[in-house]
């Protein structure tokens, strides 16, 4: 079996990769890291992910190019992350192949689809920031594609995550329907890009003729339960962040205190990674903790040209 999934940093899609890989596994269960560490914020990332896949029984190998010359265990289950670092390893590493980096790219995970049992792979969505690109980097985004498409036209399953939720382009989600956790709460979430009527479809929601709406620019409201649309999430999230405040507890109280809540956030993880630091860590921090609305939320929906898909 092989499988995709991909979305934005802080999207949820290494926490799904992860449960897929130990439902499916029946062999060794094997996790392919392919970043290396060269300062000290990927070694904290790494080592955030090792303490997450914690006790799941996964073996690490760290493998960053030329996957065609390793052998496979037999029956192994492995889960590859991430496609984007591959990518960066066979254009940029002294070792890599950077004259032909699609090719060097496709025969190594033809090999490990060949060879595993079940093949799941993690890719960043590095498409959605609306920004054209010169030299090296448009080189790199169109490698990203090509690879992309290839693993989509053989896989079985390529699921991309949204706020912690699964979207199905194709397989079923009956295949794993036990892996994904269902909000229990009565809190609505509506996510989509930007300018696409989200507000407008909140409104809708909140079963007011006039409800009260709390702007994000604004940090957390005093009392939570005074409110019923919260607009622009991240925005709320990056204010907290420049404050020195506790994002996290903030968003807690914000449960605790208004179960009822409308959520407007976005999906701002999509597109090549922000080389400032504190950009990197507000779009990884509003991307999980949209998550943790979402695994809250009775209902979460996207919208797109005003257009509504209820995708829980």
């Amino acid at each position: 079996m092989i499988g995709i999934i991909y979305g934005g940093s802080g999207s949820g899609k290494s926490a799904f990769a992860e449960n897929l890989a130990v439902r499916l596994c029946r062999g060794p269960l094997i996790y392919l890291a392919t970043m290396a560490a060269g300062d000290a914020e990927s070694k904290n990332r790494i080592l955030r992910h090792r303490r997450l896949r914690s006790g799941k029984g996964f073996q690490t190998e760290e493998r960053y190019v030329r996957l065609e010359d390793w052998k496979l265990p037999d029956r192994a289950t492995v889960l590859l992350e991430c496609l984007s670092n591959l990518t960066a390893n066979e254009m940029f590493l002294p070792e890599g192949r950077r004259k032909e980096p699609l090719a060097a790219v496709l025969a190594g995970l033809s090999h490990l689809a060949e060879q595993a049992d079940s093949l799941i792979v993690v890719s960043n969505d590095v498409f959605g920031d609306g920004l054209r690109y010169e030299g090296e980097t448009e080189t790199y985004l169109k490698v990203m594609a090509g690879a992309g498409a290839w693993l989509a036209e053989k896989a079985d399953l390529v699921v991309e995550s949204v706020h912690g939720v699964p979207v199905w382009w194709k397989g079923s989600e009956k295949q794993i329907a036990d892996e994904r956790r269902e909000g229990g709460g009565l809190m609505q979430l509506v996510t989509g890009g930007a300018y696409q009527g989200k507000l407008d479809f909140a409104r809708t929601l909140a079963g007011k003729s006039s409800p009260v709406i709390w702007k994000g620019e604004n940090g957390a409201a005093e009392d939570w339960r005074q409110v019923d649309i919260l607009s622009h999430f991240p925005a709320m999230i990056r204010r907290l962040l420049v404050e020195g405040a506790d994002a996290e507890a903030a968003v807690e109280r914000m449960i605790k205190e208004n179960q009822e809540l409308v959520v407007v956030t976005e999906e701002i993880g999509c597109g090549l990674v922000p080389m400032d630091a504190f950009d990197r860590k507000f779009r990884e921090t509003a991307g999980r903790l949209s998550c943790r609305l979402a695994g809250q939320a009775k209902d979460v929906y996207r919208v797109a040209c005003g257009l509504a898909q209820k995708i829980k």
